[in-house]
């Protein structure tokens, strides 16, 4: 039987506190691209809102966790240090939790930025600034130097459209017409389309929850009160709420022993989509591809994974 002693080294941590504390997140380029569909990101969405309740704070609608002591456990993540300098770490298990979270913060980050813009000169400027400039710390670091986290090559091109540019330029109409395409050249499976279309999924998600916070219901007749900048705010703070002081994780520092981590990655379940055996064949083969083409042959490399 496989030992583990002395291999994995686990810690009970607050799942957002966590990843803020890598300068970068890593997706090694072995790994699967990011699978999570409709569903998943939903599931994701609706364990926020389930370990919070709303209540009424200076006549303005704000959230509390239901119970002091509500936690929420949201799985083990396995990270492995990276082998650069820096605090960089290479993500095993969890990147699609891990990429979901960096989607919904994106997600907010846009929607704060067009109201900040309309609150030009009002009480709400300040407030909402405060926050865009607090997400943008989250998502790329003090220094501003780029996505703190690191994507497989697929995905990467993707992930640096939506999230180095100031702003986010795809319709929901734009996200289906690519998401066509992209099915008939691969069956639905470029992540390209995934991740457009699950941070377009987030946006209308939170949509829905300003247009629900925002109706109040008086003898049977529905009336939409608009709180102004307000509620976009009390979510804000609601998912914070939830991801520091309710979402857990159990987190798994794996020794860099190449063996181990393929060991340990075959062994990983998840309620993301699981692992089948060609996935574990893949995985192994192209970090032995990487690990050879990595200095010289990188576009090689690219194209073998994108011919898979």
């Amino acid at each position: 039987m496989f030992e583990f002693n002395g291999y994995i080294n686990p810690s009970t941590e607050s799942f957002l506190n966590y990843l803020k504390i890598p300068d970068r997140i890593v997706i090694p380029p072995y790994q699967r691209p990011y699978t999570w569909a409709k569903k998943n990101v939903k599931d994701f969405w609706n364990d926020i809102f389930s370990c919070l309740e709303e209540v009424k704070k200076d006549n303005r609608t704000a959230f509390k966790k239901k119970k002091e002591d509500s936690t929420h456990f949201l799985g083990t993540i396995y990270i492995q240090k990276a082998q650069v300098k820096g605090n960089v770490v290479d993500l095993i298990d969890g990147q699609q939790r891990v990429t979901t979270t960096f989607l919904l913060f994106r997600a907010i980050f846009d929607m704060v930025r067009d109201f900040k813009e309309e609150a030009k000169g009002t009480d709400y400027f300040d407030e909402l600034d405060k926050i865009y400039k607090e997400i943008e710390e989250f998502l790329y670091g003090k220094l501003n130097a780029g996505l703190r986290l690191s994507l497989g090559s697929v995905d990467q091109i993707t992930m640096e459209s939506i999230f180095e540019s100031s702003l986010y330029e795809g319709s929901d109409d734009d996200d289906e017409d690519q998401e066509d395409d992209n099915e008939k050249q691969l069956d639905g499976q470029t992540t390209n389309s995934i991740i457009k279309r699950n941070l377009t999924e987030i946006k209308t998600l939170i949509k829905e929850k300003i247009d629900e916070l925002e109706k109040i219901e008086s003898d049977g007749v529905v009336s939409v009160i608009p709180e102004s900048y307000t509620t976009i705010i009390a979510i804000y703070y609601g998912i914070k709420i939830v991801l520091e002081e309710c979402f857990y994780i159990v987190l798994s520092l794996i020794s860099s022993n190449e063996g181990n981590t393929f060991k340990m990655f075959e062994n990983i379940n998840t309620r993301g989509k699981q692992l089948d055996p060609i996935d574990k064949i893949k995985n192994k083969f192209f970090y032995f591809v990487y690990e050879q083409f990595k200095n010289t042959k990188i576009d090689e490399y690219d194209r073998l994974k994108t011919q898979w």
